[in-house]
């Protein structure tokens, strides 16, 4: 008896995943990883390309256009780290870290208007940022106690 297409296909599916294709496949993490390595060697041209990558390859993940953004901003390449920050604030515009370089780059490039919208906006965030702390330190318990130091442990 002859397997169905859609049971040939699965099987197809599944010997090709199992494959080569996916011990390529890497998480946002590994590609950091593995850019930052190249960066600590100085192959700016290998990390360039990893960074470039990381956006497109997860797409809906801030960090991966952070990242991007912090090589070139490394790298003095200005507009294009710039360009990464923003697109990557468009999936987390609580990022009070890519507001502050945003802040830093715009005065750069000697865009004052930008450069406060951005420093105004990594205000707000960490306004909000330590109210909430505020508020969570009123209403968690009595602290935890230290544990107690043996007599010969140094301060």
């Amino acid at each position: 008896m002859r397997p169905a297409t859609s049971q040939i296909f699965a099987l197809f599916l599944a010997a090709a995943l199992s494959g080569p294709a996916l011990a390529q496949a890497k998480t946002l993490q590994e590609m950091q990883h593995e850019a930052s390595g190249f960066e600590a060697q100085q192959d700016w041209a290998n990390a360039e390309k990893i960074y470039a990558e990381m956006p497109k390859a997860f797409p809906e993940q801030a960090e991966a256009y952070f990242w991007a953004g912090r090589f070139f901003t490394d790298r003095r390449r200005l507009k294009e780290a710039a360009d990464y920050f923003e697109r990557g604030l468009q999936k987390n515009p609580e990022s009070e870290t890519a507001h502050l370089y945003l802040a830093r780059i715009y005065i750069a490039l000697g865009d004052m208007v930008k450069s406060d919208a951005h420093s105004k906006a990594a205000l707000k965030i960490q306004a909000k940022i330590r109210s909430q702390y505020k508020v969570a330190v009123e209403k968690s318990p009595e602290p935890l106690p230290l544990p107690e130091r043996k007599k010969n442990e140094t301060t």
